[in-house]
């Protein structure tokens, strides 16, 4: 059994070894996944949903040295005034995004009850990796570009 975790003790534990200083991004091309997590966060431009689809794929991890794959995609939401605070505009044209990801994971039926945290663990959805650099390095993110039904 691990011991107890002491923080002053990391904090003076030493290595020889160097980090890391690049990351290599998750390969362009489809993918399948599910959703390991959302994170809201409110920004300039509104509010935006940061998915985090999770890729399990025993070639890809062995590729990149890590355990865990994962992708984010960000949402930018639509949201209108009710009664307790913002919520979701549901009006034609407006969350469109957000839309899609639900038709993937079969949570996009009328009359059928939503809200932002069932899509924590949703999939499998079939996702598209794009690559986009970093506007002040040259660092290349991963990003979801787009989502569909797993095949």
């Amino acid at each position: 059994m691990p011991s107890a975790f002491d923080p002053e003790t990391f904090a003076a534990s030493t290595t020889n070894a160097a980090n890391e200083t690049s990351f290599a991004p998750v390969p362009a091309g489809e993918y399948t996944a599910v959703i390991d997590d959302v994170v809201i966060r409110s920004t300039d431009y509104g509010p935006v949903a940061d998915v985090v689809w999770s890729i399990d794929d025993g070639a890809l991890k062995s590729t990149l040295g890590r355990d865990k794959i994962t992708v984010k995609q960000g949402v930018f939401l639509d949201v209108t005034d009710g009664p307790n605070g913002p919520t979701l505009d549901m009006s034609k044209g407006k969350n469109i995004a957000l839309g899609r990801i639900r038709e993937a994971l079969d949570l996009n039926e009328e009359g059928q009850s939503f809200s932002l945290n069932m899509l924590k663990g949703a999939g499998p959805a079939s996702i598209r990796v794009v690559h986009k650099p970093a506007k002040d390095s040259d660092e290349i993110y991963a990003n979801v570009k787009s989502v569909g039904r797993a095949g």
